[in-house]
């Protein structure tokens, strides 16, 4: 009696750990889905979005049902998935690929005003979430001075674009050119980062984007920037020199005597 009784126990407890451990496979199923939701999700999203916009920083041109698509998928997200920051600077980059475009197609000056105005809040948003970003600032001052024209108010924004980046190559290709072009409203901290940020492309090899901006926007301020050349390597330095010659001009390059160059 003791042995059957004893062989029935053991078999309910066989069943109900069966039981048992289908609960828990089917727990783990459920604990598996909410976090593919919940984490996956936003993942592919800032994935999917972030891989339209780095290729929008890269100079690449997208037409406006592809940037139309990808802000709808920014959009459909739930609000807590918006306000990742990597999804939220690409949702930025993609509005401000939108307004450009419109903006180049606009005519009226009148329309200048409601194309910025969705990019600007969205800027917003995004500084929030990303305070440190340097071209999140940049665009916040060329988007100030496109809407509402040049305001020395607005250079806090330059500023704080070199503060939080003030070697970041591919952010220097957009942001010296600018800041050249407002030099002397400049402190005397962002006008030593403008100037070093010009070394910096030279040094880079950037010579066609450094070249243009000395010869054009920088061509007055000439005797503070390049002296911080003294450092680059003389060849980049040699080839500055010649790409400004060949526009007929003269820079007083470290090192670089007028007579050996070789358009002479």
């Amino acid at each position: 009696m003791n042995h059957d009784r004893l062989s029935q126990e053991g078999a309910s407890f066989l069943r109900a750990a069966g039981i048992g451990a289908k609960l828990l496979v089917a727990l783990l199923g459920f604990t598996a889905i909410v976090w593919y939701s919940n984490v996956l999700g936003p993942i592919r999203l800032a994935a999917a979005v972030t891989g339209i916009s780095d290729r929008i920083l890269e100079n690449e041109r997208f037409k406006s049902e592809v940037l139309l698509s990808t802000l709808s998928r920014a959009d459909s997200a739930a609000e807590s998935d918006r306000k990742i920051s990597s999804v939220s600077r690409a949702r930025t980059v993609v509005l401000l690929s939108l307004a450009e475009d419109a903006l180049k197609l606009s005519s009226a000056g009148g329309d200048i005003d409601n194309s910025l105005e969705a990019p600007e809040n969205a800027l917003r948003l995004s500084l929030e979430l990303n305070p440190s970003d340097s071209f999140l600032w940049l665009m916040m001052y060329s988007l100030k001075n496109l809407r509402e024209g040049f305001d020395p108010r607005h250079i806090p924004f330059l500023d704080r674009s070199y503060t939080t980046g003030p070697l970041e190559g591919w952010v220097a290709l957009r942001r010296n050119r600018l800041a050249l072009l407002v030099f002397p409203a400049l402190s005397d901290q962002t006008r030593e980062l403008v100037i070093a940020e010009f070394a910096g492309l030279v040094s880079a090899k950037f010579i066609e984007e450094a070249a243009s901006n000395l010869t054009t926007v920088g061509w007055p301020y000439r005797n503070e920037v390049l002296p911080a050349l003294h450092d680059v390597d003389i060849a980049q330095r040699e080839a500055l020199a010649y790409r400004v010659g060949r526009e007929g001009l003269k820079a007083p390059i470290p090192g670089v005597s007028f007579d050996d160059r070789p358009w002479r």
